[in-house]
């Protein structure tokens, strides 16, 4: 069934259904009805409980590790939404206005994200500690290494760690010690996909194919031959072969 015209950005419930939020133009203060989305039945439903914000073109969301959707907005304006009983409460927002395009959770609940400004602020690396109730900009993020934008994807890489590369270079920072260390850049390019495939050990997808990456040794190898690309990778449950989206779905057997 075709989404309403207000729906803006989808967002995956823990049920596997989709939370779709709709949006305010410049200038319109208007708020636009949520709505959930049940891929079951091909059908959508509108929320009894609304948010009450009004969402802008920067929104971006992530589903918890304690089953909730975090949704945030231009920054100050964030919700959480618990798919079970369909309710929204509040959660901390920015200080300032920002804007950013991707959360990652860390095993310990922390949040982290890179954001923009909307108003002239320095671009930052934002944090939400695990239980913490306020934002914080990151201490000692190596700008000069990792120039900051909204479009930085940062990666679980350790208990306490997140890891980002570029093409020339990358850095993996701890949110306890707010330490970072510089790291080696595969040479198949920059990954845009980041997975653990087993302990210490993950697979980044480039742009040559798929890349395994150490982190005891700081070390890339190859794992799958050139041709094989693909737009995102996940791994089969059973038997770990790699699983690839491209106008097909591709399987490599290990």
């Amino acid at each position: 069934e075709e989404p309403p015209p207000s729906v803006y950005r989808s967002c995956a419930l823990a049920d596997g259904r989709v939370l779709a939020g709709g949006y305010g133009a410049p200038g319109d203060p208007n708020l636009k009805n949520e709505r959930i989305y049940d891929p079951a039945s091909d059908s959508w439903k509108e929320l009894a409980d609304e948010s009450g914000v009004v969402w802008g073109n920067g929104v971006m969301c992530r589903l918890l590790s304690n089953g909730k959707t975090l949704v945030i907005s231009s920054g100050t304006r964030s919700k959480v939404f618990d798919a079970s009983t369909e309710q929204w409460s509040d959660f901390p927002g920015f200080p300032v206005e920002y804007r950013g395009k991707f959360l990652t959770e860390l095993t310990d609940g922390t949040l982290v994200t890179a954001v923009e400004s909307a108003q002239g602020n320095p671009d930052e690396v934002m944090i939400l500690r695990a239980n913490a109730t306020e934002w914080e900009a990151l201490a000692n993020w190596p700008v000069a290494d990792s120039p900051i934008n909204n479009y930085m994807r940062f990666w679980v890489c350790g208990a306490s760690e997140f890891c980002t590369w570029g093409t020339s270079g990358g850095t993996k920072y701890n949110a306890q010690t707010n330490q970072p260390v510089a790291l080696q850049a595969p040479r198949f390019g920059a990954p845009g996909a980041f997975i653990e495939d087993s302990s210490g050990v993950y697979l980044g997808l480039t742009t040559r194919g798929v890349a395994q990456y150490t982190a005891a040794t700081d070390s890339w190898s190859e794992v799958t031959p050139r041709p094989f690309g693909c737009l995102a990778m996940t791994l089969e449950p059973v038997t770990k072969d790699i699983l690839c989206a491209h106008n097909y779905i591709s399987r490599f057997e290990r």
